[in-house]
């Protein structure tokens, strides 16, 4: 560990540093060098890509690689940066303000000045709201923005060629052949504040010799438009908007990135090799191949690891396991939650939700429990709940050989790693609540000592249950009690242990949650079912009264 890395920024990839192409993609960087320098102009590009995938990365290549070539001059734009203190509301005269330093021309900044009055005024439509307009209407809109076919075709006419013709006299002064304009950080802006910068920007992309550069992803262009015109525009006219500005899109190559490679590379001296294998699937199946995200969970994995390693409690497939508690973590808070709860763990240690036979309905169900402030649980939470877990047993397998050996200490690294969670997550380990334990119950007036709240429910049950006139037959009663099944039937569900239930002369199956309150709410369904009265079940824990609630 003395050799181990203490961290990992988030800066962009200095390419003037030699770095090594630890994502293996230096060959799409190169080939699309190759076309910046080469195609036809104008020209204007958008590298694409989510959060995080590296297409700052990309724009700093560029500009690096680019700025060597006697050819090209280059000029860098940043909105992010001057999105801030409120300069947002400004951004196409700060974006002329860098032109004009850029290519020393000061006739820019008389153009940043007729452009900031052309926008006060007549051109509210190109750089402000428009709302409630018909969908019959969006085309003459769009059109509208760009063409500008009414009183101000003139004063748009006379600034496009004011800035053609400060391109031409700069690089003629610096016998230059092209000007590449990098604009970055797009996406990072208000959806509708990107897209007006992007209809100034159209200003200017269709001017010989510029190239435009402009990181930003389609998505955000989507929700863009539909913020600024109508949310209902449907996807063919914000295509439609995207591609009036652009000419080409370069999406990042995240399914070609060398996740392994970048694995080996930070985990080098950390994780010992033979658990590679195992590392590299699960992080692919929890946060992908996000480079940001990958970091963010490096960074976690190496503090927690500096704060026990004086211990020296951490044995090397602890190391690795680890590092995929904290993929979890990263990837989906809702399932870390999950996994930290008292409804995922079984009594005798075993975990209820695991397996390839995993229910979508019982983990929206367990979700709804431990998230009862969420409301309606998002189907996406569950899909990627769902691929966790099943992934999870595997997992665990590949790291300690033996499945539940290793789910065992999953649970106490579960714990461990809780300290660099973004969020508080339920019954966690250092605020957890101790689960409460019904030690006495009280049945239609006839007491009796219990060693489990598992053993009140199981009581509570058979004992009305056993009576012949509970009205309905088991299919029904199955219907209307969901932890009630027939044996083999939920076994790789909601409930991991089962007690049996003899039933209108049917064996039915009495399913054990591990939550004590989702005991109570499971009675609190019988009681209502059956039509008991309120003082028909009394749970106790010691003197005091659980349930019904005093």
């Amino acid at each position: 560990m003395s050799n181990q890395r203490h961290g990992v920024t988030d800066l962009p990839i200095r390419w003037d540093r030699e770095e090594e192409d630890l994502l293996n993609i230096s060959r799409y960087l190169q080939g699309l060098k190759r076309y910046v320098r080469n195609c036809p102009t104008p020209l204007s590009i958008a590298v694409q890509g989510d959060w995080g995938t590296g297409k700052t990365s990309v724009l700093s290549y560029l500009m690096q690689e680019l700025g060597k070539d006697p050819d090209v001059q280059t000029v860098y734009f940043n909105t992010w940066q001057y999105s801030q203190f409120d300069m947002g509301r400004n951004l196409y005269f700060s974006f002329l303000s860098t032109l004009s330093q850029a290519i020393s021309d000061p006739s820019l900044k008389d153009l940043g000045k007729r452009l900031v009055r052309f926008a006060a005024g007549a051109g509210k439509l190109f750089v402000g709201a428009a709302t409630n307009i018909d969908m019959d209407q969006v085309d003459e809109v769009v059109d509208s923005v760009f063409k500008r076919q009414s009183e101000s075709v003139e004063e748009i006419s006379a600034f496009h060629d004011g800035f053609a013709q400060a391109v031409r006299t700069s690089l003629e002064r610096r016998k230059k052949e092209r000007l590449v304009i990098f604009v970055d950080d797009l996406d990072r802006l208000e959806p509708h504040v990107a897209i007006s910068l992007l209809e100034v920007l159209k200003l200017f992309t269709d001017v010989e010799q510029c190239v435009f550069v402009m990181a930003i992803d389609y998505e955000v262009v989507v929700q863009g438009v539909r913020q600024k015109y109508s949310g209902d525009i449907p996807l063919s006219k914000c295509r439609s908007f995207f591609d009036k500005i652009i000419q080409l899109s370069f999406r990042m190559p995240v399914e070609h990135y060398d996740l392994a490679g970048l694995i080996r590379t930070y985990l080098s001296g950390v994780v010992a090799d033979v658990f590679y294998p195992t590392v590299t699937s699960f992080t692919a199946q929890t946060i992908g191949k996000n480079p940001r995200a990958f970091k963010r969970m490096l960074n976690s994995f190496l503090l927690i690891c500096s704060i026990y390693e004086q211990e020296g409690t951490l044995r090397e497939e602890e190391r690795a396991a680890l590092f995929c508690c904290l993929c979890i973590q990263n990837s989906s808070e809702e399932t870390y939650g999950l996994l930290l709860s008292d409804y995922f763990w079984g009594e005798n240690g075993e975990p209820l939700l695991c397996g390839s036979n995993l229910s979508s309905e019982d983990i929206e169900q367990q979700m709804k429990e431990l998230y009862p402030q969420e409301g309606r649980i998002d189907p996406d939470m569950v899909v990627r709940a769902k691929a966790i877990l099943t992934a999870f047993p595997n997992m665990a397998e590949g790291l300690y050989g033996d499945r539940k050996k290793g789910m065992q200490s999953l649970r106490d690294l579960l714990q461990k790693s809780s300290i660099t969670a973004v969020h508080a997550t339920p019954e966690a380990a250092a605020g957890a609540k101790k689960s409460s334990k019904v030690s006495r119950i009280i049945l239609e007036g006839i007491g009796a000592e219990v060693p489990s709240t598992s053993e009140a429910l199981f009581r509570t049950y058979a004992y009305f249950l056993s009576k012949a006139d509970v009205g309905y037959s088991p299919d029904e009663l199955i219907e209307k009690l969901p932890v009630l099944c027939r044996k083999g039937e939920r076994d790789n569900g909601f409930f991991r242990i089962f007690r049996e239930i003899s039933y209108g002369g049917e064996a039915l199956w009495l399913g054990l949650s591990s939550s004590s309150d989702v005991k109570k709410r499971q009675v609190q369904q019988l009681c209502r079912l059956l039509g008991l009265a309120e003082d028909a079940v009394m749970w106790f824990e010691g003197a005091e009264q659980v349930f019904p609630a005093p």
